[in-house]
């Protein structure tokens, strides 16, 4: 996980949307613990971004959240299970690494 981008998001979360820390910190211990077990590779920050920009933007409330985040967990577990991944990887370029 990036702590130079993790870190700020979090800190502004906790500031201005007034986000328990424990809770907080607690959760994204257990999706990145997660997505370890799953994936077999760490997390990026890149869906933590995302949730969190959301969230400084306009504060949701845990009734509108926690589904959200559940919803977003068990797609990226099915879409591992279905292997579609893999079937929609023609979507992402692939860059060619060259030595020089």
């Amino acid at each position: 996980m990036d702590l130079g981008t993790f870190l700020p998001l979090v800190l502004g979360l906790i500031i201005v949307a007034s986000v328990d820390p424990v809770g907080l910190f607690y959760g994204f211990g257990l999706f990145a613990i997660a997505t370890g077990d799953i994936y077999r590779r760490p997390i990026s920050v890149q869906p933590m971004k995302a949730a969190v920009a959301g969230d400084i933007e306009g504060p949701a409330s845990y009734d509108v959240l926690i589904p959200t985040v559940i919803l977003f967990g068990l797609t990226l577990i099915i879409l591992k299970w279905l292997a579609l991944f893999r079937a929609m990887s023609f979507l992402v370029v692939k860059i060619e690494v060259s030595r020089f």
